[in-house]
């Protein structure tokens, strides 16, 4: 049975942080978590041309991953330039996942729900010959997949710390994705009149995914210690 009251309580948390987060700095005009916008309408405007430009693509998402952390010194993408993401803009803009693109909650059923673990591991693959055979953390899958398809939260600590904090799973996987989606739905008229206000160059409207990121990560920035 569904407890009303900490269901409220997760909710207010929730849209509170939302809140901060679209009304902070880290939202501003030539802030670096624009970048995200940036790679996200070059691939949304590249899932419709029949010849994509895989190089400009691949630069987008890598200057989108630098400037969410994904170049740290630890990380094997320092020692590469831009072309280590040809082959993986490849398998992004494959048409067996086009019905993953800014995927709504409702939409998430079982069987795209294992064709987006299919797609995580063809990502995982992708990178093994750059990375000395070794797939890929979920950290950096999901952050390619939140600033190209805008159909996951980008699974990082700050995101991973909100999800603890309001009980609710922390794995990227079928549960996870679930557990978010049900979570939109339950609260879909607050968190859609933020999203109303959230458009990429007047045009788009941000994916719900986007929300749920910056609603749970900005709830784990708040609390990590």
């Amino acid at each position: 049975m569904v407890d009303n009251k900490k269901s409220k309580d997760k909710a207010k948390i929730f849209l509170e942080n939302l809140d901060k987060y679209t009304k902070s700095k880290k939202n501003k005009e030539h802030g670096r978590y624009k970048s995200w916008e940036h790679c996200y309408e070059v691939f949304y405007k590249a899932k419709v041309n029949k010849k994509p430009d895989y190089n400009n693509l691949a630069l987008h998402l890598a200057f989108y991953l630098a400037s969410w952390g994904m170049y740290r010194g630890s990380s094997f993408l320092l020692k590469k330039d831009y072309t280590v993401h040809i082959d993986a803009v490849k398998v992004l803009l494959n048409n067996a996942y086009k019905d993953l693109w800014s995927i709504e909650c409702k939409d998430y059923n079982e069987e795209r729900l294992i064709r987006l673990l299919k797609l995580k591991k063809k990502l995982e693959d992708s990178y093994r010959k750059f990375n000395n055979n070794k797939k890929i953390t979920d950290t950096l899958s999901s952050k390619i997949l939140l600033g190209t398809l805008g159909c996951v939260p980008a699974y990082d600590r700050n995101f991973k710390i909100g999800c603890k904090k309001l009980k609710m799973s922390q794995k990227f996987g079928k549960k996870s994705i679930k557990d978010i989606c049900e979570f939109y739905k339950q609260n879909k008229k607050e968190i859609e009149k933020k999203r109303n206000q959230l458009k990429i160059h007047r045009k788009n409207k941000y994916p719900q995914m986007k929300l749920i990121d910056m609603g749970f990560w900005m709830v784990g920035y708040n609390n990590w210690k």
